[in-house]
This record gives C-alpha cells, sequence and structure tokens, in this order.
C-alpha cells in the first residue's frame, strides 16, 4: 500500500492512527457522463446551481431578531385597530453558531437532534447554490463554524459558541392553535418585519396585503447509474426546506420522493449528505450539500454529472450498508458516524480509488474514508464509485466486528483484510443492483473486469484477492480464464468435453469414494474384474485419486475435475455463504486460521482436499 510521508509520521508520533486498507482499481470507463449528462441536470430545477463553494451574497437585515419583530408588531398596533394579539413579542429562539475544535466535538453536536447544523450563516442572500462551504477567515485545518437556531431554553455543550441574534419566530405559535384571527396576526406581523427590514420576496411586493396559505415543500430526487444508463431514484437523501431560521426535512421514500412539514412562503431547498450514521464530506472538512432553488413550489432534480454525481452515488452505498439488505452481513455500527470524505481529482498517492484510515480516532484529526472520483486520468464510473464505497466500508464493519476492534485488527494480514473487503464488494454491489433489475450484473463472462475478481491472477496484487468470493460462488476461473492446458487430464482418464472419465463399474455394481480412492462394490464375494482394479478384503479398490486432484462420482461413473490455467486459482469450492464466513471472521489472521476455520465450518459435499487445493494457490504465491 502506498502513503504517503507526511501522513505516516503524522501517524507514528500520534500512535492513534493506521493506514488499514486502500481499494485499488484495475479498469476504468473513458470519461463521458459529466459533459453529456449536464443537460439533464440543467432540465430540472437547479438554475443556481454549480460545483464548488457555496457564493453568499449581501448580509440581510434579521426580521425575527427581537428588535425588528418589535417594531414590527408597534407599527401594526399604531396603524390597525384590529390587530390585537393575544401572544406578545419575546425571545423564542437564539440565532447561534458553534465552533467545533475536533471532529469528536463535532460529532457531539451532531448526534444532539435537536440541532439541524448549517455550515453557512443562515442571514445571508445565497448567490450560487454550491456543494460546499468554508469560512473565509478560519484556518484550512480548522473546522468551520455551524450555525443554527435553537429554543431559547436550550442547555449549550462545552462547545465553543457565539449567541448572534435572540429571535421570536411566531410561526410556531401558528402550528400549535386553531384559532384564525392569531393566525392572521401572526402573517401579518411576518409581513410587517419583512417590510421593515427589506425582505418581502418580489412577489409578495406586488400585493404586502395578500396571505398565503399553507404548502407543503415536496418534490422527487434521481441520480444518474451508468449501468442502469438513467436516473434511478434516490432513496434515503435528507431533504432540507428552510425558511430564514426555521428549517423541516424529511427523507426520500423508494420513489425518490419526499415532504416536509408546512410554509406560506417561499423556502430554501437543499440536501444536507448526511445520516444519523454517517456524513459526506467536500474532501476532508467541508459538510458535503446540494443546495437548490428558492421557491413556493415542488421541486424536481436529476443529478446527473459533477461532485453531486459523486455524492449522491456514495449516499447510494452509504445508505445501502448502513440502513437496507445487505443479505445478513453485519452493519458497521462503529462508535462515531463514519466520515465518507469525497475528493473531485486523482489521489496523491497512486492509483487508488479509495482508502481506510480507520476509527480509531481519538484525535480527531482523520476522516474515516476517503475516495477519490478520477483515477489514471478516468472519472471512476457510478458503479465503480458505489462498489469501491462499499469496500471500504466493509473494512469498517470488519474493525467492529473483532473482540478487540483496531486492536485485534492489527494482526490480521493485509491478504485476509483486502479479500474479505473485495467479497463484500462483490456481494452487496451485485445485491443493489439485482434489486434495481440488473439480474447479470458481475457476470464473470459479461462483465470482464467485475467486481467479482474472476479475472484476477497471480500476476495481480496478492492482496486484493477473489479468496472469499470463491468460497460463496460457483464459478471456477482456472477453468473459464486464459490458455487453457491442450491436456486436460494430467492424472488419467479421458476428457469428455467436460470432466475427465476414469471409468464405469461392472453392471450392476455402485462406484464410489472411500478415503479419496475411487472404488467400486465387489461382484459377489470377492471378485474385481475391472483391469487394475483389486480386492482389498471388502470392496473393489481401482486408484489413489492423485493428491492434486479431485475426483467425484456422476451417474454411478468415477471422474476427475480437468485441469486448468494454473495462473487461476483453481476453484471448486462453493456452499458457504458470505454470513457463515463473517461468524468465524473474527477469529482469522492468515491464511492458516482461515483454512482452520473453514474446514471446521466447511459445508456438505465439500471436503478436507477441496480447501486444500484451493488454498495452495494462495500459500505459493
Amino acid at each position: 500500500m502506498k502513503k504517503l510521508n507526511i501522513v505516516v509520521l503524522s501517524i507514528i508520533l500520534t500512535g492513534l492512527f493506521f493506514c488499514q486498507s486502500c481499494k485499488k482499481e484495475e479498469t476504468f470507463d473513458q470519461e463521458s457522463s459529466d459533459t453529456e449528462l449536464q443537460n439533464g441536470l440543467l432540465k430540472s430545477d437547479n438554475l443556481d446551481y454549480s460545483d464548488g463553494t457555496i457564493a453568499l451574497g449581501k448580509k440581510l437585515e434579521n426580521p425575527y431578531s427581537i428588535e425588528n419583530m418589535q417594531i414590527a408588531y408597534d407599527n401594526l398596533k399604531q396603524k390597525r385597530s384590529d390587530f390585537k394579539p393575544e401572544f406578545q413579542v419575546k425571545t423564542s429562539h437564539l440565532y447561534v453558531r458553534f465552533l467545533p475544535r475536533d471532529e469528536k466535538e463535532l460529532d457531539l453536536l451532531k448526534q444532539d437532534t435537536t440541532l439541524e447544523l448549517f455550515d453557512y450563516p443562515l442571514d445571508y442572500e445565497i448567490e450560487k447554490g454550491g456543494t460546499y462551504y468554508y469560512d473565509p477567515l478560519l484556518p484550512k485545518d480548522q473546522i468551520t463554524w455551524q450555525y443554527c437556531a435553537v429554543k431559547s431554553e436550550y442547555h449549550f455543550p462545552a462547545i465553543r459558541y457565539e449567541i448572534l441574534s435572540e429571535l421570536f419566530i411566531p410561526e410556531e405559535i401558528e402550528e400549535k392553535t386553531s384559532d384564525e384571527k392569531t393566525i392572521e396576526n401572526i402573517y401579518d406581523l411576518v409581513t410587517e418585519a419583512l417590510i421593515i427590514t427589506d425582505n418581502l420576496d418580489a412577489e409578495d411586493n406586488s400585493d404586502s396585503t395578500k396571505r398565503y396559505s399553507l404548502w407543503n415543500p415536496s418534490g422527487t430526487i434521481k441520480v444518474w447509474d451508468d449501468i442502469k444508463n438513467q436516473h434511478i431514484a434516490l432513496r434515503g437523501a435528507k431533504v432540507r426546506a428552510r425558511r430564514w431560521y426555521t428549517v423541516k426535512t424529511n427523507y426520500t421514500n423508494s420513489s425518490g420522493y419526499f415532504k416536509t412539514g408546512q410554509f406560506r412562503r417561499k423556502v430554501n431547498y437543499s440536501i444536507k449528505w448526511e445520516r444519523f450514521k454517517y456524513d459526506i464530506r467536500n474532501g476532508t472538512w467541508g459538510q458535503a450539500y446540494y443546495n437548490g432553488p428558492k421557491k413556493r413550489g415542488s421541486w424536481t432534480l436529476n443529478i446527473s454529472s459533477g461532485e453531486s454525481l459523486r455524492y449522491a452515488t456514495i449516499h447510494r452505498a452509504a445508505y445501502r450498508y448502513h440502513y437496507r439488505n445487505i443479505g445478513g452481513l453485519k452493519r458497521p455500527n462503529v462508535w462515531s458516524k463514519l466520515k465518507y470524505c469525497y475528493y473531485h481529482r486523482e489521489p496523491w498517492f497512486g492509483n487508488y480509488s479509495g482508502m481506510n484510515w480507520g476509527n480509531l480516532d481519538f484525535t480527531g484529526v482523520f476522516p474515516d474514508i476517503q475516495i477519490f472520483g478520477k483515477v489514471n486520468g478516468y472519472w471512476v464510473n457510478t458503479n465503480e464509485l458505489f462498489s469501491t464505497t462499499i469496500h471500504e466500508t466493509g473494512h469498517a464493519s470488519h474493525i467492529a466486528l473483532m473482540n478487540a476492534g483496531e486492536i485485534q485488527f492489527l494482526q490480521v494480514s493485509k491478504i485476509i483484510y483486502e479479500s474479505w473487503a473485495e467479497a463484500i464488494e462483490w456481494y452487496i454491489t451485485k445485491i443493489e443492483y439485482n434489486e434495481l433489475g440488473v439480474s447479470n450484473y458481475d457476470n464473470p463472462d459479461i462483465y470482464i473486469n467485475g467486481d467479482n475478481k474472476q479475472w484476477w491472477n497471480s500476476s495481480y496484487s496478492h492482496d486484493y484477492t477473489p479468496l472469499f468470493i470463491d468460497l460463496v460462488d460457483t464459478y471456477n476461473q482456472s477453468l473459464n480464464k486464459g490458455v487453457q492446458p491442450t491436456n486436460k487430464c494430467p492424472n488419467g482418464g479421458t476428457f469428455d468435453g467436460c470432466h475427465c472419465h476414469i471409468g464405469t463399474p461392472p453392471s450392476g455394481e455402485s462406484a464410489f469414494i472411500y478415503s479419496d480412492n475411487f472404488y467400486y462394490t465387489p461382484v459377489g464375494c470377492c471378485n474385481c474384474p475391472l483391469t487394475g482394479s483389486e480386492y482389498d478384503g471388502a470392496n473393489c479398490k481401482v486408484m489413489d485419486i492423485p493428491v492434486n486432484s479431485i475426483g467425484f462420482i456422476w451417474h454411478n461413473k468415477w471422474y476427475l475435475h480437468p485441469a486448468g490455467n494454473s495462473n487461476y486459482p483453481y476453484d471448486q469450492v462453493s456452499g458457504y455463504t458470505m454470513h457463515s464466513i463473517e461468524s468465524f471472521l473474527k477469529h482469522v489472521y492468515g491464511l492458516s486460521s482461515l483454512q482452520s476455520k473453514l474446514k471446521a465450518n466447511k459445508p456438505s459435499r465439500m471436503t478436507d482436499k477441496h480447501l486444500d487445493i484451493y488454498l495452495n494457490y494462495f500459500f505459493n504465491l
């Protein structure tokens, strides 16, 4: 594995982190989607969207400040005799910002489900949507300010914060009353506050006395997929509708549809790429967003290109692993929220598209998972980005599986932890695309360089192998890949186009295998008429099955499996499941302990010899 020297030095100095895994790219397709699909993105409601930093405009005067709300209240009392509300202007919320020192403090904030955090201030115009924001006045290696509104009685944690403004948000009173007069008074008060602070929207300016009815922000979010060659529904994405300091959220369903709580006026739509169990970053520090339009109406979004296509695809994989069907495998339930850091560029340490730096983060310095969008000059396809995310998340799950976590994981050999991550990548990505209707996804004869690793041979990395995949699948790559030997039956028999036929017992007698030898039942008491066979006191022994070959009985005939290309693993092992392997994986540290556990947990029809022949390939690498 390639590591940057400065990172290695940091690891040595802290003694708290280790670089535990990399996902190496083997093949890449030419980039096509980013330019060709840009029009598809622009056809949805994203006219102010672009990659890069969120661009803030002018600072807005705060209509919800106690001062401005009181002025608006007094104005209405003077101008209108019918304005006699049963409420008074008083502090209901605080507009605050937090400045976490490190990732531990940021995680603490994000665990508070009463907070809806923003990396950018809420009292500025947004000139350009962008995908992240970082306060330009802060050092680049520091977490940026986190903005939100909290209730006035909020108990602040021991994290640096500033109260920017005391707020009165009367809409919360409206949500708790059905009195029409109170609702009218609240609407008029907010309108007056918007007028005196010059924040009334353009459509309101035409008729400031108009009262808008309640409406629910809603819409449909889809994302492009290279395998399906179309936009597909984006599940589980957190969509936010914000009107000044009031934020209402919901998650997209299986159709990509969402619907939030009610508002009256326009809202700012956005996606925050996070869930309770994970967080997607722009690079190392910046929270990843999709900032959509400000409007009063539904939002239709087709994410087709750029950074946002990658965030959405990483979200698909993370959401699958953490919340959806993964075939009974263990979830990556680590002690803190997993951080997926996406870099919209090539890596600086080689041709790796993903890195997992472990979860032992006492310092709050390093990201858990790094994912790169471009390798060897090509943008990674969406299915490859998906599978890379699964691969790296698999390492986090593997660590959580171990009894002593990272300490025990340090003892695991690289061929074990990388090959297990390759198997998880193959297994879960296949589930994803099978559920999307791609029934032949990762078929070894269709997806030549697929996640199945059946193209892998001894000329490739000896760590990223199909070691665990081969225990589950039924495909013998030694017989299907590369140049096949001219003599398919070097250990005897006649090749019948599929296997090596050794012979057939006399009529009426039964062929069988005992102690890895071919036998048949004797004719009469003890007659063994086949040439070369001999009576052993009970049955007729035909021959020893060669030590490097596997015999079997079919239609009462003796057979040997044929020879294949010796550069590929000879995979006659099957019957294991990913779940069954995971159940004893925490006891596996290298090939020897794996061999022992496989033999102790072998499925029916598998023998120790099946396992020995297969694993000898890896022992001899």
